[in-house]
Formats: structure tokens, sequence, C-alpha cells
């Protein structure tokens, strides 16, 4: 199944919802953000209560580090479910005058994307960042560098990760700590397929279940992994470890998002130039605790190479050029220190290609 196929099940499925009035609150429209440059994906969703339990409940403050607001309503709305007080922040809510209000709070779970709850944590004091006893974080890889940052902003807080799309929810059981980084025992009832594997088992994710009474089948997700056996401590026999994105056309990094179409048009101002490109993106942990994105740029240039005066220049203007949020360029968030200056290399050799000729992809 592709992602057309999944938005036709949800539209026939919203045609034919009915929900009594006492069924009503374990029901709710799941939108996507929309940031994969198809528009957003509507999906009513029964909420899964045991899994919701495990992820959401028994938190007396939840603090929901999200980007999108729809996301941030989902998480209030089931968190409401099991009580407790929630506060819900963006990328945009992260300012030295937010600090006063999160040491009011003091959370004592997080729940968000790694990056966001880096950010976050910039903004906390150590007092605050102690009483955090949980982290729940999904939407990411987990990099070695920002576990080791979790693990010292937030000394006291169990750390536990959930594969989850927005397109067909949890994947995976919550990470069980026997696992390495990035590794997951498949959700119960899940299904999982890797398409097309090369020499080392990687493939693309085909993940097949029924949702809220629709049966999706090896959903694409266009995620990159590998499953194999295991005989886990904790009695599971099945691993599935990610990789990344699978010839993707997008990427979530550091509060924004990288997309392809951004990137061409970007750089269509250089087309009698540049005939292919590749886009290598990662974060790294900041001085001060924070997560910054790293972008590298590779460029096919034709012709003789720039001058170095003049490839900072056209790094200058791509970054300039690049809409990484709705409103913001790569060059605005470099200068509120959210990324690294855009890194653009010039080759005059065929580029090297990777997975069905990825032009993105994220470095773990």
């Amino acid at each position: 199944m592709e992602r057309k196929d999944l938005v036709a099940i949800w539209d026939k499925a919203l045609e034919r919802l009915s929900v009594e009035p006492s069924e009503a609150t374990s029901y709710a429209l799941r939108i996507s953000a929309g940031t994969s440059g198809k528009g957003p994906l509507i999906a009513p969703t029964k909420f899964d209560q045991a899994l919701l339990r495990s992820w959401l409940g028994g938190a007396e403050r939840t603090l929901a580090c999200y980007g999108p607001r729809g996301t941030r309503l989902f998480n209030v709305l089931n968190i409401d479910l099991f009580g407790g007080k929630v506060l819900t922040v963006g990328v945009e809510d992260i300012a030295p005058e937010r600090a006063a209000l999160l040491e009011e709070f003091m959370p004592t779970r997080i729940v968000g994307y790694p990056t966001f709850v880096l950010r976050v944590a910039e903004a906390m004091s150590a007092q605050a960042r102690s009483g955090v006893v949980s982290l729940r974080l999904a939407g990411e890889l987990l990099s070695e560098t920002m576990e080791g940052a979790m693990q010292a902003l937030f000394p006291n807080a169990e750390l536990v990760m959930q594969y989850v799309t927005s397109e067909v929810g949890a994947v995976s059981r919550p990470s069980c700590g026997y696992l390495p980084r990035n590794t997951y025992h498949p959700a119960d009832e899940v299904s999982v397929v890797i398409d097309s594997p090369d020499e080392a088992g990687v493939g693309e994710i085909l993940v097949s279940k029924i949702m809220s009474g629709e049966r999706i089948v090896e959903y694409h997700t266009g995620d990159l992994g590998r499953s194999y056996p295991c005989s886990c401590r904790c009695g599971e026999t099945t691993a599935l470890e990610l990789r990344g994105r699978a010839g993707t056309d997008y990427l979530k990094l550091a509060g924004a998002v990288l997309r392809i179409e951004e990137f061409d048009r970007a750089i269509s101002a250089y087309k009698d130039y540049v005939d292919d490109y590749r886009v290598e993106a990662t974060t790294r942990v900041g001085k001060d605790g924070p997560s910054v994105g790293v972008v590298q740029l590779l460029l096919r240039w034709s012709g003789a190479l720039p001058t170095s005066a003049r490839k900072q220049e056209i790094a200058n203007e791509i970054a300039g050029r690049l809409f990484v949020t709705p409103t913001r360029t790569l060059s605005q968030l470099v200068a509120e220190g959210l990324f690294d200056p855009l890194e653009v290399k010039f080759s005059s050799e065929s580029l090297p290609g990777g997975y069905k000729t990825s032009k993105m992809r994220y470095l773990s």
C-alpha cells in the first residue's frame, strides 16, 4: 500500500463513521502534519487504551514537546483520559521568557521528539530537569550523542522510545531496555516485511495491521530498517532496527523539515551548472545541551568549479532561499542558533547513489 491507498481507506471510513455518544471520547480524527508535501492525512482513530496508559498514564505533570499543533492537541486529549496536568510546547514557544513557566510547571514526564526535548532542556534549570522521572520519545532516530545528552540532562529519568508513524500509528512496542538504540520489538498484531533487502538485510519497512477496524496491508512507511530473530531478555524473539529514510523526500530535523522540493527550488537558480545533488543531515549536541541541526549539500557542478569566495556566496544564497518551516528559512534558523551554517561541497564527478538513489539521508 502507498499513501494514496491509505487516504482512500480513511476517506471511506470517514463516510461511514458512526460513533455512539457514550463512545465518543474513545475516538479522535488524527491529522498528519502534511510535511511530506502531499497534504495532511485525516484518519478516524480509536484509542488503544492499553498503549496510551503505558505511554502517557500515571504522570502528575506531563510536558509534550512536538511541532504541529494538531499533534500537541492529540496528546492533550490522550493524557486527559488518565488525569494529571499537561503543558504543550512547540519550537516557537522555546524562548528565555518561557523559562519561568517551565520552572513553575516542574514536569515529571516529558513526551515528544528527541531534538525538541533537548531544545526545551535549554530553558529548564537543573532542579527542574532533575524532577523529570520519565522520558517518552518518538518520531526521530536517536544518536549516541543525543542519548548521552539526555542522560546527562535528565539524570533521574527513565528513557523509553517507540517507533510510531503518523500514517499507521504504533509499529513497535515501547523499547524494552535490552536492545541497542533505534531497535524495537514489533507491536502486537503488527506484521513487518522488509522490501527488497540489500546484502545486509536492510530495505524499506512495510507494515500490516488492523487499525480502527481497517485492514492496512504492507504499507510503505518510507523508513529503512532490518528485521532479525533474537532471544531478548524480555522474552521477545523478533527485533526491528531502524536505519533512516528510504528514498525520502523529507526529513524532520531539529524542529524543522527539510524537503526535496525546497532543495529543488533553492538550487534551481544554478540549473545551468548543477545537474544532481545529495543532502546529508544529522544533529549534534550544542555546548549548552540543546540539539543543533547540521546539513551538508553536495552539488554535481558542470564546468569550472567556483572560487572559494563564490562557493561561500552560493551556500549563503541557497540557505537564504531554503524554507525549512512554513515561514522561516535555513539562514534564519542558523542566525537563531538552531542550525549550523549550511556546508556546500562541489564535485565535478558523478555523485554516489544510495538506497533507490535517494537524494537525502539522515546520518545517525
